[in-house]
């Protein structure tokens, strides 16, 4: 065996440089990969976030509006009714400005209002 015939030494210097450059390889690998998790993290607080937030403001809403829509079908008194129809405009208009504001995101157009 070739490996008996090198000196101590030199296979342990030997040893520990490939250790070190195995380690070296490791650390460049794991920034290359640190440094597109940023890239996606980024997208991701840009973005996906704002756009769930805003989805997430109009689903309420929607709920919302149903609540107050059977309450106004149930309505006994021409002043439920009037409050009841205030409060459904008031929700409108919130859900027309969180349309607005998630206008650039693409998965906001399927949310429709339609007047009544």
């Amino acid at each position: 065996m070739w490996l008996r015939q090198i000196k101590i030494g030199s296979r342990l210097i030997t040893a520990f440089g490939l250790l070190g450059l195995v380690l070296l390889l490791q650390g460049l690998m794991s920034l290359q990969t640190m440094s597109s998790m940023r890239v996606s993290s980024e997208e991701i607080e840009k973005n996906t976030l704002p756009t769930l937030v805003t989805l997430s403001s109009i689903n309420l809403n929607v709920m919302r509006a149903r609540v107050f829509t059977f309450r106004l079908l149930l309505a006994d008194s021409a002043a439920e009714r009037d409050k009841g129809l205030e409060t459904l405009r008031q929700i409108r208009e919130n859900i027309k400005t969180d349309q607005k504001a998630g206008q650039p995101h693409e998965c906001l157009k399927f949310v429709q209002l339609q007047p009544c």
